[in-house]
């Protein structure tokens, strides 16, 4: 769960667990509890259940808030609802390549696309990916009903990215499709289908993906920026293989407005890049300051001007000079009035960051695997 303070302060992650009203399993709370790492502002918190609070089969509902370290409470989320189950696998983070990712679902720019996602099991069976696609339902011209179901016939370990490729002669260009995926132990025992995805086929327009940000700390939702002139950067592929530069804009936080609302920086690299490479922009010198929270997005155009959907949004926070440590320390007392203060900050190279592969100061000869991406 993403949390984010108005002042910037760090937060823990509350939660509470309780009966399914409506399953006539049990009634009332289950557990209640706070995690005991607080986490920055604009980042994912976490707090985990305690073993022996569930059991296998259980109907539960769950809510979550943020409570900053000075104790200020934040505003319940919705409850959200779940099923314990042990027995299955489960699919997650699934996504489309090559393809961009945007706010209304996905823009494919190929008619045999690889579709993953990352495969989990609780007895940590290797899993195997199944897929389904149809037509939007919403797009009767086009077609109706299913297009194309199918297994991956490699198996993938638990914890990694499992893989299925569309076949030829299944999609076409201009389409509108929905998607959805499965993990399937060897065994054959299947996790429930995820939500289904939108997607467009769009051959003409480049796409962006793998998306990240150096010198920066990439954390699970959201990105720490090291510097106030960051490079952004993004996988960009084009059908035609046309060279691409690429686009970017920043925004503040729309959670924070005391800081700024807006549009902070719009731009286009001068540079153009090779489809299946990387390609970069820098935000210059004096367009962030220190402590902000802002999100941004790419998009890739082609040097003849055809421009690419805008990726979704991306969260981050800049911290120029991550401190770990401070003397004295935080609500101490000191027994002079003239006391020494010190901090101690984090070495940018101690950080876990991103290789710069095709960075404009220096290319690097690096493979990625299909898992890796």
């Amino acid at each position: 769960m993403k949390v984010t303070s108005a002042d910037g302060a760090a937060s823990y992650l509350e939660a509470e667990i309780e009966h399914d009203p409506l399953a006539g399993q049990g009634t009332g709370l289950i557990w209640a509890g706070k995690g005991s790492t607080s986490y920055a502002s604009g980042s994912n918190a976490w707090v985990q259940v305690p073993a022996g609070t569930l059991t296998d089969g259980m109907l539960i509902r769950w809510r979550v808030r943020g409570v900053t370290t000075a104790g200020v409470l934040g505003v319940w989320s919705d409850w959200q609802s779940a099923k314990v189950d042990v027995t299955k696998p489960s699919a997650t983070a699934l996504g489309l390549t090559p393809a961009t990712q945007g706010a209304g679902g996905w823009i494919v720019s190929s008619l045999t696309p690889w579709v993953y996602a990352k495969v989990t099991d609780p007895n940590s069976r290797s899993s195997f990916l199944s897929v389904e696609v149809e037509h939007d339902p919403a797009a009767v011209s086009q077609g109706s009903g299913l297009i194309f179901t199918g297994t991956g016939t490699q198996s993938y370990n638990s914890g990694s990215n499992a893989w299925i490729q569309i076949p030829s002669a299944k999609l076409q260009d201009g389409w509108l499709v929905r998607w959805r995926v499965q993990a399937k132990t060897a065994s054959g025992v299947a996790s429930p289908w995820t939500d289904w995805q939108m997607a467009k086929i769009d051959l003409n327009k480049p796409s962006v993906e793998g998306l990240g940000m150096d010198p920066a700390v990439r954390g699970t939702a959201s990105w720490t920026a090291a510097t106030l002139t960051p490079w952004l950067y993004a996988k960009v592929t084009d059908h035609e293989n046309r060279p691409m530069y690429l686009g970017v804009e920043v925004e503040h936080d729309p959670a924070v407005a005391e800081q700024g609302t807006g549009q902070i920086y719009a731009g286009t690299s001068t540079t153009s890049y090779a489809t299946g490479t990387n390609a970069w922009i820098m935000v210059p010198a004096d367009k962030l300051k220190d402590g902000w929270l802002f999100r941004w997005r790419v998009r890739a155009i082609t040097t003849s001007g055809m421009s690419g959907p805008w990726s979704a949004w991306q969260s981050a926070k800049v911290s120029a000079l991550p401190f770990e440590t401070f003397s004295p320390a935080n609500n101490s007392q000191v027994g002079t009035l003239t006391p020494v203060l010190s901090a101690n900050a984090r070495p940018l190279n101690e950080a876990p960051r991103c290789v710069r592969e095709n960075a404009p100061d220096r290319v690097l000869n690096t493979h990625q695997s299909r898992e890796g991406l």
